[in-house]
């Protein structure tokens, strides 16, 4: 299994690469952080698809759900607005 980050962690707000899942195909996406002392419980992640007008909100990783599989075809990006421990977004396929 192969793991990319498509959000660096940091503290900054941020907005992901573009996951494309093919037809068929899911993706697990997960919320990290290096920090020893783990995520605060008010961390999040906003997962969205893309669609024909606006991106629509999907759900949110949290230190209480961490990882959600996206099943394809889509395509999917995340946000994470400012915090105070750095903390970000990956894939596992």
């Amino acid at each position: 299994m192969a793991q990319n980050t498509i959000l660096a962690a940091a503290t900054a707000t941020g907005t992901s690469t573009d996951v494309v899942v093919a037809a068929g195909a899911s993706v697990t996406i997960g919320i990290y952080t290096s920090d020893a002392n783990g995520l605060p419980g008010d961390s999040r992640i906003n997962v969205f698809i893309d669609t024909p007008s606006q991106d629509k909100m999907l759900f949110q990783l949290t230190p209480n759900s961490p990882v959600q599989v996206l099943s394809g075809p889509g395509t999917f990006r995340c946000n994470k607005p400012a915090s105070t421990v750095a903390y970000g977004a990956y894939t596992e396929t």
